[in-house]
């Protein structure tokens, strides 16, 4: 590993594209303080990954829950409905 200390106003792009001119076949890798870490920006990277699908899962957990809880209340109904319609109340009216 070789550190560089480059001088004022020169840029990492600037000397990276250079030493990839001069040297095409080395395979070298040049690090700035952007890319330092690079496990880091993996983890941060499929952490992010992880949040998008706890976050597109967790409406669809919400909402199987809201139509079993609906679902348990209608149930709930029915007897009540089955003698209202067997009395003769007619279908869909409120009164």
């Amino acid at each position: 590993m070789l550190k560089v200390v480059l001088s004022q106003g020169t840029s990492t792009p600037a000397v990276r594209s250079a030493l990839a001119t001069a040297f095409p076949r080395q395979g070298w890798r040049v690090r700035d303080a952007t890319s330092a870490a690079p496990g880091l920006r993996r983890f941060l990277d499929r952490t992010g990954l992880f949040m998008t699908l706890v976050a597109l899962t967790a409406p669809l957990a919400g909402g199987i829950g809201v139509v079993s809880g609906v679902g348990s209340w209608a149930e709930g109904w029915l007897p009540s409905i089955a003698v209202l319609r067997a009395l003769g109340h007619p279908r869909g009216s409120s009164r």
